[in-house]
């Protein structure tokens, strides 16, 4: 008969709690937004805390993504330049070309999901939780008189 301390018992759990907590979640994201046209495409963007955009100048002319606040500003971009900035608090963010400042567009970044178990994480807490039972029923069993 298999006869695990409580020891043993503990340092399972902390692995297999461990493999939960590093489960795989969501990633962030590079999110492209292309100036063409004298326009930012597209130029409403809603993104998760995290991710990155990248602005691409398509056009011959010269722009630049400069934030309304003074948070950023890419500098001149030239046809087939790009930059990129990662945003990482929500909240909305409206930006426009500095050279020309009719372009405007906004960047909306929402709150990152609360991360949750993937199926290997929920399959190994369930797992986690047999192991726990077991060792009561166990422990329940060698406390009872024969």
């Amino acid at each position: 008969m298999l006869r695990l301390s409580t020891k043993t018992l503990a340092t399972t759990a902390v692995v297999l709690m461990a493999a939960v907590l590093m489960a795989p979640t969501s990633q962030a994201a590079t999110v492209d937004v292309d100036i063409s046209g004298f326009t930012f495409v597209p130029d409403t963007l809603v993104i998760t805390a995290g991710d990155e955009v990248k602005w691409t100048n398509q056009d011959v002319a010269p722009h630049t993504s400069t934030s309304d606040a003074p948070l950023w500003d890419s500098g001149t971009l030239n046809q087939g330049q790009f930059w990129s900035r990662t945003f990482n608090t929500p909240g909305s963010y409206p930006y426009h070309c500095a050279i020309h400042p009719s372009m405007q567009a906004v960047i909306i970044v929402e709150a990152a999901p609360v991360p949750g178990l993937s199926a290997y994480g929920t399959a190994l807490l369930i797992l986690l939780l047999v192991i726990a039972a077991y060792f009561v029923y166990r422990r329940k069993q060698s406390a009872i008189p024969a």
